[in-house]
Parts: structure tokens; sequence; C-alpha cells
């Protein structure tokens, strides 16, 4: 789902080649592909509390569905947290930045080792409708469901009235 009016920008993709899964069937170009925000420089924050609360609402929804919770990883939490402000500061949202860099890439620049990630993103007001956006999609909810995640980072800049910005980064190791 894409609501650009209603600011709701739920968009995830398994990273090719990464786990052996392609994108997923239907994934538009602009949806990969880094979108203008038209949101001015703000004061931006972590919200370390909603962060905490996503976890617990992802290992929720993965009990709920009978599978093991995914560790909290403080460096994928660092890289998700990077993310979603240099989204915020260079006013684009995508699950590449505007240089073509992904995931995989952020991630290898941390120094953390993975032989599957994803990565699940949102621009919307608040953590309950990330949550809410990421499990009524089925490309989010895969991510989420998936048994090949074993590690979660969550991170969370508020862009003042504009919305958050809320990145989920998994990785297997």
């Amino acid at each position: 789902m894409l609501r650009k009016q209603g600011s709701f920008f739920p968009l995830c993709v398994a990273v090719a080649g990464m786990c052996g899964l392609p994108a997923p069937a239907g994934a538009a170009e602009d949806y990969i592909n880094p979108v203008p925000i038209p949101i001015p420089v703000v004061a931006l924050s972590s919200n370390a509390t909603e962060e905490s609360r996503m976890v617990a609402d992802i290992n929720s929804a993965r009990a709920a569905a009978g599978l093991a919770p995914l560790t909290f990883d403080s460096k994928l939490s660092e890289v998700a947290r990077a993310y979603a402000h240099d989204m915020a500061i260079r006013r684009y949202f995508g699950h590449l930045t505007p240089e073509g860099k992904s995931v995989a890439d952020r991630l290898d620049v941390a120094g953390i080792g993975y032989q599957c990630a994803g990565e699940n993103i949102a621009f919307v007001q608040d953590e309950e409708e990330a949550m809410s956006g990421f499990l009524h999609s089925s490309d989010h909810r895969a991510n989420i469901l998936s048994k090949r995640y074993t590690r979660i980072g969550v991170g969370i800049i508020i862009a003042g009235s504009y919305g958050t910005i809320f990145v989920q980064e998994f990785s297997d190791g």
C-alpha cells in the first residue's frame, strides 16, 4: 500500500541475491528508488522507547505465528537510525540512497556480517500506524515473519509535524 497524500510509505524489498530471493513481484521502480519527500529541514530526534516497542511488537507478531523471537542488535539499530536520519536530512525516501546504496551496502560499511538481510521502511505518524501497515502488507509481513532472519535493529527518526521515519533492518548473522 502506498498513500503518498496520507504520508504512508511502507516499502520493503528482500535484498535480491543476498538470500536467493528475488524482489517482490510487482515491486514498482518508484518503490525501490528514492522518492523525494516534501519536508523542510527540521529538528530531528530519535525515540529509543518507540524503537524498543517496535522490536517487542515484531516479536509479538512472530510469537503469534509460532516463530522464535528476533534478537535485538544494537549495531543494526545504529544502521537503521542513521539511514532514517539520512532520509530525513536529505529529503528522500526509498531503499536506495540517491547514490544507489542499498541495505547491503549499509551493513557492509558498518562491518555487520550476514548472508541474508532485509529492510522495511515507513514514513507515518507513529509506531502503531507503522506496525499496522507493515503487518497488513504481504512483503513487509514476510520480512517480519521470515525464518531466515535472527536479528533485528530498528531506527526511528521524528521529523516534527511532518511524521516519523521508521527503518527495520533484518539479518541472519
